[in-house]
């Protein structure tokens, strides 16, 4: 032993044997043990000398070939592993056949440990590896192996593994793929979960290197167990949210799957599939898009059994689809189809509750409260302005009847499947132009129009009967849920390859979000349902036709002052479609009488409108006219913006009626109201400039100023048909034009608050513009144009918005939801333009009017003298481009000036004296 003073020669032959070999390396080994367990030892330099002694000669190689080895190297192994670098004594490793497994065991644990040098054993155990790994995963459970058998110090294991050094699993991951494919439970799912964390942390070389294993992982998306699904779930979160590109792609696929299998999931994953709702590629929006919506419908039982969790995680779902059509208008139709199929979908016909007995009578209803019921719980949880109205506009409510799908319908049996008598360039053009139109809404235009075409060439009319039906306002949830099941059953028969793009036309052409057959809904969420009716009396009234009875009722109902104003919002709305409809029996008709006079203004307003559309209306409105004259002005600030309100209504809608006692209301509403300073909602000095109308931050005499300023205008549009119709308006548009040039006072003492003056500039302009579409009116509106135009630039952004909402034109702000807006409305109208040459030149003044200004002039002119140089596609002289390029050329151009500048020129009569009149002039040099 003394030979290991000098250096790294060979050892020589032990004159010892193999019983004192063993007595002599135990005494090391326990003297080793115990002497470096504490540094400041009085032999730890000679302790560390027969280390050094031990590791350089490789002296201890030959306990290997003691008897008993095993339990030799065991014990080396486990001591020493605790003291020091256990890569300074692998040369056992490399001399000995087989290790025990105590041994690999100790080996292992050094990966799971915080002990980074061990890293370096990687390469030296290669060998043994995928002996250990099949022992502790397919053997039978042994006791000695419980520690390093649980889940958590497997996975720590295999990752620490494969990132120290992925040669080391070659085997080793295939022994995986097969055990995701066991019946074991418990070992799929601990597997299934293993390879989701080294996916999430790989970069995609255990993708590229095992493919297979890959594949047979992202099969368990719809594994048999619901338990596998969800640890699926849970590794793909990760993987999604930190992997590379690659593998992102090679997943993409799966990701609606696994929400689709599974109703439990956490935030991170949901929202990952949400982003990928405005990905560039059309296949990863529409998987993303239909997998939350798939999410939504599966948690929607809980949602509706008001469980907090499912609340939490799931009810913003609808709200970010309808974010999404903000960033890209192209995600527009599929989150339509997600709403319709998913959020929203159409009951079907066995969806109500019935028991045993009464199965058979109520085959085939619908259960309409729960319809409504959903409804109004994903509008509860819509969380702005943006996408309640999104919502509302896919209901296809605001639809103007007859639509472009009964135009389509119409001309469909007028083609008559190609046969045609009479007018057949006409009948052709029409279908083809509708055909046309329609399809520009559509991800797929191409297929969506040779599909209509195809429908069109079937020529069913039992077709066009359902699609009718669908479309119809009077068409109830029943008739209209059994007439779509026709519909698609028909159309899959007749052609199963245009199927979808019918069954989409047919989706948006009919009533599926509000119907006319909407109940009274047991959901506690009152204000959207008022929204609802609301949404309805503006747009489509006729919904209401078999529910007047209900209207009266909530007319009548004074414990609820917002119902009674949403049912005379839609009994006016009704009878101002046709008045037969609304019963006019006396005590309906005393009871909205008493609201017109006593009621709020917005009962009040809603009463007006009523009492001017009904039989008796002149009669009626005069009476009001009188009793109102006499107290007009006399009453609290509350009931006089009601009053007002009613005289703006009679002044559009019963002119006959105002104009009975307008002497009295003019006085009052422009010596009396106008004409004097403003009462301020609050003595302290406010500095906000904007009162918001749906707190009501105004002021009751605010209030009253705006809508007496609504009535004046009223009067004047109610008599445009009129001769003297100028003649009657000119005060209005004088008292309007003041305000512009003084900060919307009329005069200067008339108050001195930021939100009265921005509320009273903002209904004066609107109020101008209302009179601007009136011919006879906008020639005298002119000359304060600018004026009006300048209003667009208000240094208050809640009115330019306001303002920007009624104008309709797009705007240049350095606020992206002015721009939104404006750009979405500037698109949306462009696509609805059909191309026809014959206007092309509107469209270029539009463009014009559009871009052209200060910073882009120079631009404009550039293109135009850059206009000879393209040959025109549909003319073989290109006059018609040489003559549009010559009339937006400066002239005279740059050449031209400079030498008119430099020449100095005399009047005809000198050049005549002095050159003659026969002899050119000649310039002065």
């Amino acid at each position: 032993m003394g030979g290991s003073h000098h250096g790294a020669r060979p050892a020589p032959d032990a004159p010892y044997t193999r019983g004192e070999l063993w007595d002599i390396f135990q005494f090391f080994f326990h003297q080793l043990t115990n002497g470096f367990k504490v540094s400041n030892s009085l032999y730890y330099t000679e302790y560390f000398h027969l280390l050094e002694a031990l590791s350089t000669v490789n002296n201890m190689v030959l306990a290997c070939d003691l008897p008993n080895a095993h339990e030799l190297m065991i014990k080396i192994f486990r001591d020493f592993s605790q003291l020091i670098e256990i890569c300074d004594i692998i040369a056992l490793i490399d001399k000995c056949q087989a290790l025990p497994s105590d041994v690999l065991n100790t080996i292992m644990a050094q990966f799971i440990d915080k002990n980074q040098s061990a890293g370096r054993l990687a390469m030296q155990v290669s060998r043994h590896v995928s002996q250990y790994f099949t022992e502790i995963i397919i053997a039978e459970r042994d006791e000695d192996l419980t520690e390093i058998r649980t889940a958590h110090a497997l996975i720590q294991l295999i990752q620490r593994l494969w990132a120290a050094c992925p040669a080391l699993l070659p085997t080793v991951i295939p022994q995986l793929k097969e055990e995701l494919q066991a019946e074991d439970l418990a070992l799929r799912l601990l597997v299934t979960q293993t390879l989701g964390e080294m996916y999430a942390t790989d970069t995609g070389a255990l993708m590229r290197q095992h493919p297979s294993t890959f594949q047979v992982w992202l099969r368990h998306k719809n594994d048999k167990v619901p338990q596998v699904q969800l640890k699926f779930v849970e590794a793909t979160r990760d993987l999604l949210s930190s992997s590379a590109a690659e593998l992102r792609d090679a997943v993409e696929g799966s990701l609606g799957a696994k929400l689709n299998g599974t109703a439990s999931c956490e935030d991170g994953l949901a929202a990952r599939g949400g982003g990928e709702g405005v990905d560039k590629k059309h296949s990863a929006r529409m998987k993303a898009l239909r997998a939350l919506g798939k999410l939504y419908s599966l948690a929607y039982p809980e949602i509706e059994n008001k469980d907090s969790a499912a609340i939490l995680q799931f009810t913003w779902i609808p709200h970010e689809l309808f974010q999404m059509i903000k960033v890209t208008s192209e995600v527009r139709p599929l989150v339509e189809d997600v709403v319709a199929e998913f959020i929203l979908p159409l009951p079907s016909a066995s969806s109500a509750p019935s028991t045993s007995k009464s199965a058979s009578a109520n085959a085939g209803e619908v259960d309409e409260g729960t319809w409504m019921d959903r409804l109004l719980t994903v509008m509860v949880f819509l969380d702005d302005e943006h996408s309640m109205n999104t919502l509302l506009a896919f209901s296809g409510v605001q639809r103007a009847h007859p639509t472009i799908f009964e135009h389509f319908v119409k001309a469909c049996i007028a083609n008559n499947g190609g046969i045609i008598d009479e007018d057949e360039e006409a009948v052709t053009a029409k279908l083809g132009g509708l055909i046309k139109y329609l399809s520009r809404f559509y991800p797929d235009p191409h297929k969506i129009l040779e599909d209509l075409h195809v429908f069109a060439k079937l020529n069913k009319q039992r077709l066009y009967g359902l699609y009718n039906t669908c479309g119809d306002l009077q068409t109830d949830l029943k008739g209209l849920v059994k007439a779509t099941n026709k519909f698609a059953k028909r159309i899959d028969t007749l052609n199963s390859g245009i199927a979808p793009t019918m069954n989409l036309n047919l989706r948006q052409s009919s009533l599926r979000i509000l119907n006319h057959a909407c109940k009274k809904s047991s959901s506690l969420a009152a204000d959207n349902a008022l929204k609802l009716l609301t949404f309805m009396s503006k747009h489509q009234p006729g919904l209401y036709r078999t529910h007047i009875g209900e209207l009266v009722k909530g007319v009548a109902d004074e414990k609820h002052p917002k119902v009674v104003a949403v049912a005379l919002q839609a009994l006016a709305a009704v009878v101002r479609l046709d008045e037969k409809v609304v019963p006019g029996n006396k005590r309906t008709l005393e009871r909205i009488k008493h609201i017109v006079l006593k009621g709020s203004h917005r009962q009040a307003k809603f009463a007006a409108q009523f009492l001017a559309f009904s039989k008796n209306k002149v009669t009626v409105c005069t009476e009001v006219v009188d009793t109102m004259s006499d107290a007009l002005g006399t009453d609290a600030p509350e009931a006089l913006v009601a009053q007002i309100t009613v005289l703006a209504q009679f002044a559009r809608f019963a002119r006959d009626a105002f104009e009975h006692r307008n002497d009295v209301f003019t006085e009052v509403l422009v010596k009396d109201l106008l004409m004097v300073p403003t009462h301020l909602l609050d003595e302290a000095v406010d500095t906000e400039e904007w009162a918001d109308d749906r707190t009501w931050d105004m002021s009751d005499n605010l209030c009253a100023k705006i809508v007496a300023l609504k009535t004046c205008r009223n009067r004047s549009l109610a008599h445009t048909d009129k001769e003297n119709a100028l003649e009657i308006a000119m005060p209005v548009l004088k008292m309007l034009a003041a305000p512009l040039g003084h900060r919307g006072l009329f005069i200067s003492e008339s108050g001195k608050g930021p939100k009265v003056m921005s509320r009273m500039r903002l209904q004066v302009a609107v109020s101008l513009l209302h009179l601007s579409t009136v011919p006879i009116y906008s020639k005298t509106i002119a000359p304060r144009f600018l004026k009006l135009v300048l209003v667009v630039q208000d240094t208050c952004f809640d009115m330019r918005m306001a303002f920007l909402k009624k104008l309709k034109l797009p705007v240049y702000y350095n606020v992206v939801e002015v721009k939104t807006l404006a750009t979405s409305y500037v698109q949306g109208v462009m696509r609805k333009y059909l191309p026809e040459v014959l206007n092309i030149a509107k469209y270029i003044q539009f463009y014009l009017s559009q871009v052209a200004n200060a910073d882009t002039i120079s631009l404009l002119y550039r293109l135009a003298m850059k206009g000879k140089t393209v040959w025109g596609a549909e003319s073989q002289q290109h006059t018609e481009l040489d003559l549009l390029s010559d009339i937006l050329q400066p002239l005279p151009d740059s050449e031209t000036s400079h030498r008119i500048i430099k020449t100095v020129y005399l009047d005809e009569r000198m050049l005549a004296e002095i050159i003659g009149p026969k002899r050119p002039w000649v310039p002065q040099s």
